[in-house]
């Protein structure tokens, strides 16, 4: 009965014009969304989880105080199709959150036929559902290798678009992918697509005359292969949107290295496209997160194979300096193997193992190197590697000297911040005073 009256509303509504005089145009700085679900918390805040026409998961508060509303909340429903503005502000979280200042609900001019919007359907784990055999009709069929680099560089491009989707940030994919190939093939500076110093001009201005004023964008038409992508010659009309997109995929690549995180460049950009165009992924969420889990184990064996290798050397080294060095002139050797050279005898008391001392210093690597130095510090002998300990426990107040600190007498196999595993240590040490006990 309810769904019949609805339909004969719609009719009587239709046919009289009433209805046309107030299905004004969505404008430019309003979203239209499908309304997921609907949350009320305390106070009478609404959370209108929604989804826009490009498939992205937003969450929207509203309020009778601070939004300006064509119906009353207690209306807004789980199908409701929604025109809403926001104040511009959005959370970092997934999905991200915004306020919604104003809010009209579309609903039954959609069922009257006088809107015609579409919404992607959406799996379980809010991802744009597209019909395999769709996919041909978007992408051209990739194929993914089963090493692990190249199925980690598929996730992680995959995972990458998804936050950006998040943000709402939507790139002209083609550009944004060649500007990755760009990168990480390491085009030559004169045949990069625009200067690297018009780069961060290009992100700037999109930001301030795109992004930020919420101007709709799209992906642009999907590229057929990889061969197309790389065959882009240069930007339509000097198009912002393929500048910044370009450029943005160039620095995020830049970024990406700095960190020390490599891709294999064309598995990255087949991840980020399938996200992007919405297509079935060639990983699922399972299987990307392996491929993430996978990637991060065999760095982890990667960098302790160099650290075991390196401590090997730096031992080596370090223990070839020493047999030189013992037979200078001016070099004392103690029992535990230390040398020391002094530079000037001093004049005051010689501390003990359990004195607190004030000293100059200075550290030097095996190649001369300076990492690390201290002026007047203060420190418990105790607290302190042996080396640095037996040569300080050897010396006057007032005198200087260089200690030459074998690994064991060190940081050891270990290492510590800048200190290698197993590196040989020079100190240069200046014994300024013997702190008094405290008392009590």
């Amino acid at each position: 009965m309810r769904k019949t009256l609805l339909t004969l509303l719609l009719v009587l509504i239709a046919a009289t014009g009433l209805f046309a005089s107030g299905a004004r145009e969505v404008t430019a700085d309003e979203r239209v969304v499908l309304v997921l679900s609907v949350e009320v918390e305390d106070g009478g805040v609404y959370r209108l989880t929604v989804q826009d026409q490009d498939g992205n998961v937003v969450i929207y508060r509203a309020d009778a105080v601070n939004t300006v509303l064509s119906v009353p909340l207690e209306q807004v429903s789980a199908g409701s199709v929604l025109a809403l503005k926001d104040n511009g502000i959005m959370t970092m979280s997934i999905p991200p959150q915004m306020y919604a200042t104003e809010l009209r609900d579309l609903t039954l001019g959609v069922a009257a036929g006088a809107y015609d919007f579409t919404f992607a359907e959406l799996d379980e784990m809010g991802q744009r559902i597209v019909a395999a055999q769709d996919d041909a009709n978007v992408l051209w069929p990739m194929e993914l290798g089963e090493g692990i680099e190249e199925r980690f560089s598929y996730a992680y491009g995959y995972n990458v678009g998804r936050d950006y989707t998040a943000q709402d940030v939507t790139f002209r994919a083609s550009y944004y992918a060649r500007g990755v190939l760009d990168f990480w093939n390491g085009v030559a500076a004169d045949q990069l697509l625009m200067p690297i110093e018009s780069m961060s001009e290009a992100v700037n201005t999109y930001i301030d005359t795109v992004y930020s004023q919420n101007i709709p964008e799209n992906v642009g038409p999907s590229p057929r292969s990889m061969d197309e992508i790389y065959a882009i010659e240069g930007f339509e009309d000097d198009d912002l949107s393929q500048r910044f997109s370009y450029a943005y995929g160039y620095v995020t690549a830049f970024q990406d290295y700095y960190y020390g995180i490599a891709v294999d460049p064309e598995a990255y950009v087949m991840g980020i496209l399938s996200q992007m165009y919405g297509v079935t992924p060639l990983l699922d969420e399972g299987e990307r997160a392996s491929a993430v889990t996978d990637y991060i184990t065999q760095l982890q064996e990667q960098y302790n194979a160099y650290l075991a290798e390196l401590a090997t050397t730096n031992l080596e080294r370090a223990e070839a300096f020493l047999a030189e060095n013992a037979a200078v002139e001016g070099i004392v050797t103690t029992a535990s193997g230390l040398q020391l050279e002094t530079v000037s005898e001093g004049t005051g008391a010689t501390p003990s193992a359990s004195d607190t001392v004030t000293v100059n210093y200075s550290l030097r690597d095996i190649d001369g190197n300076t990492i690390d130095y201290g002026n007047e510090v203060s420190f418990p002998l105790s607290n302190l590697i042996p080396g640095f300990s037996e040569a300080v426990q050897n010396m006057k107040v007032g005198g200087e000297t260089i200690a030459y600190v074998h690994p064991s007498l060190g940081y050891g196999e270990a290492g510590a911040g800048t200190v290698g595993p197993n590196s040989l240590l020079i100190f240069d040490i200046e014994l300024v005073g013997i702190d008094e006990p405290s008392e009590g």
